[in-house]
C-alpha cells in the first residue's frame, strides 16, 4: 500500500507549491538577486551597444515609395533593395569600424557571445528579404543591367554580415581567442 496523498485538490497543490517557492527564495535570495543584477546589467549593456541601430526598427509592412509612374516592377524591387541597404546602414551606423570594434569590446567585457549573436540575428533579419527580392528581379528582368545593380546592392549588404560572422566564429572558439585576434588586428573589419 502506498502512502496517502498529501494534497487532494488543485488549490492545496498550488498553495504547497507557493510555500516551496517561498522557502527556496528565502534560502537562495542573495544568489537569485546577484544573478538578476548580472542579467540586468548584460541586457542594459546590450541595449546600449545596439543604440547605433536607431531608435525604431523600420516597419516591414510599409511599402517603399514607388518610383515614377513609368517604372516597372524591377524598378520597384530595386527601390525595396535600396531601402534594405539603407536600413543596414542605419543598423551599423556612420562608422562600421567603430560599430564592429564596440561589438568586440562588449563580447570581451561580458565574456559572452550573446551580444554578437543578438546583433548577427538582427542583421540577418534585415538582409533576409533581399534574397526573395533578387529572385523576383531575376524572374521579372532576367540577368541584365537591373539584376547587376541589385547584385551590387546585395554585395554591400553582405559586408557587415561577413564581419559579424567573422567575429562570431572567433568568439565561439573562446572569448580569449577573440581578444587575441582583435588585439592583433586580424579580424576582417580591421584588415579592410
Amino acid at each position: 500500500m502506498g502512502r496517502p496523498r498529501l494534497y487532494t485538490t488543485q488549490e492545496e497543490k498550488d498553495k504547497a507549491q507557493k510555500l516551496r517557492h517561498a522557502r527556496y527564495y528565502e534560502r537562495h535570495r542573495e544568489a537569485i538577486l546577484e544573478r538578476n543584477r548580472k542579467t540586468y546589467s548584460r541586457k542594459k549593456n546590450l541595449v546600449h551597444l545596439s543604440r547605433s541601430v536607431g531608435k525604431k526598427a523600420r516597419d516591414r509592412t510599409t511599402q517603399p515609395p514607388v518610383p515614377a509612374s513609368s517604372s516597372t516592377s524591377s524598378d520597384i524591387i530595386l527601390a525595396q533593395l535600396q531601402l534594405i541597404a539603407q536600413e543596414m546602414t542605419e543598423f551599423v551606423g556612420p562608422s562600421a569600424r567603430h560599430f564592429f570594434a564596440s561589438v568586440c569590446d562588449e563580447c570581451i567585457k561580458l565574456d559572452s557571445t550573446e551580444p554578437i549573436e543578438s546583433l548577427s540575428a538582427r542583421a540577418d533579419h534585415i538582409v533576409e528579404p533581399s534574397k526573395d527580392l533578387m529572385a523576383q528581379l531575376l524572374r521579372a528582368d532576367g540577368v541584365g543591367a537591373k539584376w547587376a545593380q541589385g547584385e551590387s546592392i546585395c554585395l554591400q549588404l553582405r559586408v557587415p554580415i561577413r564581419a559579424l560572422d567573422d567575429i562570431l566564429c572567433h568568439a565561439l572558439e573562446g572569448i580569449p581567442s577573440l581578444a587575441l585576434v582583435y588585439s592583433s588586428g586580424r579580424l576582417e573589419f580591421q584588415l579592410a
